[in-house]
């Protein structure tokens, strides 16, 4: 995996995620309804050596070779449920770029997880203003995939973990297959 220091907006992009998480309704089937305020000061960016990832969407890869690789990790309490999410970005600034959130309920970091298409997963991916989306009834994957979370390494100042998925799973809207070789992402959460 190459590394180099490179400043990211971490900060910013879990922000976007867990407000997407929190506004999420699974009985609306958007998470994009509500809307949350930015304070001042309440973002910060910070160079890190770490994140990558490895995946495609419909035969174009999305692996770090532009140089910028935005991953992100957090677990959290929303609505008294604990969840894991995970956010990729080309570039979480530009609306058009290539955006990757995947959450579900999860009391656990580190694990593995076995989802098929109805399970009360999502993937979401969002790319030029499309949305496609795989979980709650939505895409498809022949049986069940897997997602492997693993501690890659700890640090006194970060951790970062790799995710895996087992086998590509098809997103709806057209979307065609997600692959996730995989991603190693910083982890926002502070306690695990």
């Amino acid at each position: 995996m190459a590394r180099g220091n490179k400043s990211i907006l971490l900060a910013a992009l879990s922000l976007v995620v867990f407000a997407a998480l929190s506004c999420n309704d699974s009985s609306s089937g958007s998470d994009d309804e509500a809307g949350f305020v930015y304070t001042p000061g309440s973002l910060s960016t910070f160079t890190t050596e770490i994140t990558s990832n490895d995946l495609d969407r419909a035969g174009t890869p999305h692996d770090c070779s532009s140089g910028q690789c935005y991953c992100v990790l957090l677990q959290g309490l929303v609505s008294e449920t604990e969840y894991l999410a995970i956010a990729v970005s080309d570039d979480p600034t530009d609306t058009d770029a290539f955006n990757l959130k995947i959450y579900f309920p999860s009391s656990t970091v580190a694990g593995t997880y076995v989802f098929d298409a109805n399970s009360n997963i999502t993937v979401k991916v969002t790319e030029s203003g499309v949305i496609y989306k795989f979980g709650n009834g939505s895409g498809s994957v022949v049986g069940d995939v897997t997602i492997t979370v693993t501690l890659q390494e700890e640090t006194d100042t970060y951790k970062t973990y790799r995710i895996t998925f087992d086998k590509a799973i098809t997103l709806d809207n057209g979307g065609g297959n997600l692959t996730v070789t995989e991603i190693i992402a910083l982890s926002m959460t502070e306690t695990e």
